[in-house]
């Protein structure tokens, strides 16, 4: 591959690139600019509806209670765990996490918080994904 000079250019304006190519081995090199163009970034994805406590709570359609782990009853484990849950357009949850509440009671709760579904979500007419807050109230058995 041959390789030009090219001559000292002062620049003005944005610099552009330039490349050498020949039409065959042994014919004279032209010049020809190189586009550059920047891609826009990528669009970014909309962030889940965020839905109050009570919205979400009355628009379940199948709840589940969690079961009081053993190991929780044996420490007498009390109180109130809160999961922050993912509803996917369909109503089911898809993601559950305790971030509140007894770390022997967690697991429960979210172990109960996938099992509940909900009314889809309605934004225009169109099913949406949401988030929200559920609260499960533990009180050790007698």
């Amino acid at each position: 591959m041959k390789a030009a000079a090219l001559q000292q250019i002062k620049m003005i304006e944005a610099p552009q690139l330039y490349y050498a190519k020949t039409p065959a081995i042994f014919a004279s090199p032209e010049m020809a600019a190189v586009q550059t163009v920047e891609a826009p970034p990528p669009p970014k994805p909309a962030p889940p509806i965020r839905v109050s406590k009570g919205v979400i709570t009355g628009e379940a359609v199948t709840r589940s209670q969690p079961v009081y782990p053993p190991i929780a009853r044996q420490v007498n484990a009390s109180g109130e765990v809160v999961v922050s849950i993912t509803i996917d357009e369909n109503g089911k949850v898809i993601e559950a996490k305790a971030t509140k509440g007894h770390p022997l009671l967690r697991s429960a709760a979210e172990e109960a918080a996938r099992k509940w579904i909900f009314r889809p979500t309605l934004l225009d007419g169109k099913p949406v994904r949401q988030t929200g807050a559920l609260t499960f109230v533990f009180t050790p058995p007698r």
